[in-house]
């Protein structure tokens, strides 16, 4: 269920005071994952009582812009929806953080109105049986509809060429909004090193041409959260 919680962040939702949920397990088992613990081995870490979490919130209800649901992959999960049901009960906007790879659960929530923004990760250099197909409903999902969206992709040195990264960003033409987050080292990849920061303006011109704002995360000399 729930395995970390940050109280108050002004980092996941632009312009909200927000509280991040954290839920364990993941259908993907991305290398360069910055929370493997929780993808891995979730069921060694100790359950964070919702209740708790709820007194918590109603008693700060009056500056918490929101909740953001991350993970893991938090629709893998089947306590997610109750979860989400319960915040929006309570009066509290919803952002979720996902990999793409689920699609009814998500849809079935935002045609229900009971979450409000989604952060989907557009994942290069994974080469799984379906995953295109399966990003592929959520992606067109989100550009057609009239909720709040972003995509996020992370830049991994040697998993991609510039003619994929093209090829992926194009997918993407008339967007919103474009997170490129740069590779942050983690030990099953010790090796890698992240992009540059000439690089990633290079790429973020070239996703510019496609995406209406663009941002870069991470960047070189910066404090990662």
């Amino acid at each position: 269920m729930i395995k970390g919680w940050i109280k108050t962040s002004m980092l996941e939702w632009p312009g909200k005071i927000t509280s991040v949920l954290f839920l364990g397990g993941c259908n993907l088992r991305c290398p360069w994952c910055h929370n493997p613990t929780l993808v891995e081995y979730a069921e060694t870490l100790p359950d964070i009582p919702i209740q708790d979490i709820m007194v918590w919130l109603n008693a700060h209800h009056d500056w918490i812009d929101g909740v953001c649901i991350s993970g893991g992959e938090p629709l893998y999960s089947p306590f997610t929806g109750w979860l989400c049901k319960e915040l929006h009960i309570h009066g509290f906007p919803i952002k979720m953080f996902t990999n793409g790879t689920i699609h009814h659960p998500l849809k079935k929530l935002i045609e229900a109105g009971i979450v409000n923004s989604v952060s989907m990760d557009i994942k290069l250099g994974v080469d799984l049986d379906g995953y295109r197909h399966y990003i592929c409903s959520n992606k067109h999902y989100l550009l057609e509809s009239e909720i709040d969206y972003e995509f996020r992709i992370t830049l991994v040195r040697g998993l991609f060429t510039y003619s994929e990264f093209i090829t992926n960003v194009l997918t993407l033409q008339g967007a919103e909004r474009l997170i490129l987050q740069n590779y942050n080292t983690v030990p099953s990849m010790p090796t890698t090193v992240p992009y540059t920061n000439d690089e990633l303006e290079e790429l973020r011109n070239i996703a510019g041409r496609y995406v209406k704002t663009v941002t870069i995360q991470n960047p070189l000399g910066a404090h990662m959260t």
